[in-house]
This record gives structure tokens, sequence and C-alpha cells, in this order.
């Protein structure tokens, strides 16, 4: 995805964002940031996108964003229920009913056992969580670029048709 691509992404997840009274919270692993800073780049998304957390180590992934040791020592940094933990952790933290979550492996070596190019994401909207497992290709960066468009892009998604029941 080019960065206009992905820029236009984001202007329609803000323009949902704000039909819909949604504010969003991020929180990366892997990506270190770019998630939170692909979306600063757009002008008005302050109007729904209210922060985030780097939780780069599992000390900060547990303290900070509620996941659990069981997680963390029986599937690892790089596992569905701990990207699914980390979304609605920094939901919690950050007071909104929708957030993103990235966690995985970007290389050159893997430090959970995973393959390198595995990632997590998760989004969960109104206590409801969706989570994806991807395997991308490439170097460190193209990997984390990858993960940065994709999770913007799944967040979008996920909001204009959420899980049954939720974002009435």
């Amino acid at each position: 995805m080019d960065r206009q691509q992905l820029t236009h992404t984001i202007e329609k997840l803000r323009e949902l964002c704000i039909a819909n009274d949604i504010q969003i919270a991020v929180a990366e692993s892997l990506t270190a940031g770019s998630i939170g800073a692909s979306l600063a780049s757009v002008s008005g998304i302050s109007d729904c996108f209210v922060g985030g957390v780097i939780a780069y180590s599992n000390a900060l992934k547990g303290t900070l964003l509620e996941v659990s040791d069981e997680v963390l020592n029986d599937h690892s940094a790089v596992s569905q229920l701990c990207a699914e933990q980390m979304a609605r952790g920094v939901a919690k933290l950050c007071h909104t009913r929708a957030a993103l979550a990235v966690t995985g492996e970007a290389g050159p070596r893997s430090q959970t056992g995973k393959k390198v190019g595995t990632v997590w994401i998760a989004v969960t909207v109104d206590d409801q969580v969706v989570a994806r497992e991807f395997i991308f290709e490439g170097s460190r960066n193209e990997i984390r670029e990858q993960t940065t468009d994709v999770a913007i892009t799944l967040l979008y998604e996920t909001l204009l048709s959420p899980p049954p029941g939720k974002l009435e």
C-alpha cells in the first residue's frame, strides 16, 4: 500500500469514527509507534485518536496492558491471546470503545521461536475482539511497514462491519 492509499484509509477511518462517536487507541509492539505516527499524519485525527502505548517488553505488556503471565509464558507475546489482551488493555487504559493491537516477529531472528514475519493483529470494538494472524515477508522494516498498513486497514474494516450486536 502506498502512502496516499494509507492516508485515504485513515481519512475514511476518521470520518467513520466521528459519525459513530468512537474514539480509538493503539497498542504497538513490533511497530514501535509507526501506527500512531501514521494515524497522526492525517489532519483532524485527534477528533477520534486518543493515543496509545508502545509495549515492546513483556513486562510492560503485563503491567500496563494487563496481558496475563499465563498468556506470555504459555503462548508467547506473538500469539492471538496476547494481541487480544493488548487490544482490550489499551482500550481500558485509554477509555475508548475501539482499539488496535499488534505483536509479532520482525526479525532478523525470532525471539519467540515463531517464524520471522508472523504477526497478530487484534481489534476490539465495544469489548468484542477480532484477531487475525499474518505472515509477512521481507526485511525487518518491510515487515513493520506491512503490519502498520494492514493493521490500520483492519481497524477500518472492522469498524465498518463490527462484531454482531455492537456499534449501533
